[in-house]
Formats: structure tokens, sequence, C-alpha cells
């Protein structure tokens, strides 16, 4: 098995929107439709920083792993309510019982098919077929 974590285009436009705003700004709204239709960022990264980045949507990802042969066995978005209000999460985390219980609904909910593509991140292993 393959244990991988990807960026999801979804989930990073709408929680990283500040810096949706400032690639549009830099670089037009054309690349920001283009991003979002492919989820290729290389165009708009810095020259010779080596950073290359290509986010998915689940769907995507699915096909991608079918296509080389292989199945999905489990799959989760990451922090996808803990991204929330900074101030509402202190006062979750200042109850350790609330905290613990906040943190096991958030991994339950990341694993609603829902809310696969609405976090920065998924998470999901996969076997050969």
């Amino acid at each position: 098995p393959v244990v991988a974590s990807v960026m999801s285009t979804v989930g990073a436009y709408r929680h990283l929107l500040p810096g949706v705003v400032d690639l549009i700004e830099r670089f037009g709204d054309d690349a920001n439709d283009r991003v979002l239709a492919s989820g290729d960022l290389r165009e708009t990264q810095p020259p010779g920083t080596g950073h290359t980045c290509r986010m998915f949507r689940w769907p995507e990802l699915v096909e991608l792993v079918t296509c080389a042969g292989g199945r999905v066995l489990a799959a989760s978005a990451s922090n996808w309510a803990s991204l929330g209000d900074p101030g509402a999460l202190q006062r979750l985390a200042a109850r350790p019982e609330r905290w613990a219980r906040f943190l096991d609904h958030e991994v339950r909910l990341c694993a609603e098919p829902g809310v696969l593509d609405g976090s920065t991140h998924v998470l999901f292993a996969a076997a050969s077929q």
C-alpha cells in the first residue's frame, strides 16, 4: 500500500482566498482560471524556486489511482474544521474533554465524501488491484 497527501484544488481555493487574490493581481484572471481548471500552479511559481505543485480534486485522484492499476483503500480530508475560526478553536481547546470531542468529530467528518474536496489537503491510501 501507498499513503499519500495531495493539495486540494477546491479546498485550497476556499481556505487560501487571500493568496488566490494575490495570484490574480500578479498573474491575471486567466491564469487563475487555468489553475482552477487544471490544479497546476507551475506558471505562478517564481522561477528557480524548484517548487512544483499540482493540486487535485477527489475524482481526479480516484481516476489517477485506477488508471495506474490501483484502488483507493481509504481517504480523508485534512483539517477541514480545524482551519476555522482561531478564537472558537481556542475556546474548544480550553476544555480538554470538549477538545477531544471536537477532534473526534473532525476525524469522522473529514472522511465524509462531501468534505474530501473541502480542505487544503486530501490524504489517501491506495494499493494495487
